[in-house]
């Protein structure tokens, strides 16, 4: 997932508010209605949660338009 927007996949390990990042960053890209604190709730108590499903929307998008917009 992290490699599609080349960042570095120990990101959320080295840095937690890295998960809160990309998932606002790709929130904004794909027109995802939510909001930022959403985003900074998720990203810091279940940051594996908020992986998995920015993973799975990526790969959706991926599958629509057989590419994901970076």
């Amino acid at each position: 997932m992290y490699h599609r927007y080349r960042e570095p996949a120990c990101a959320p390990l080295l840095n937690p508010l890295a998960v809160v990042t990309l998932r606002s960053f790709h929130r904004g890209r794909e027109r995802i209605r939510g909001t930022l604190l959403n985003d900074c709730l998720l990203g810091t108590c279940c940051f594996c949660c908020a992986m998995c499903q920015i993973d799975r929307d990526m790969k959706h998008c991926e599958k629509i338009r057989g590419y994901v917009d970076v």
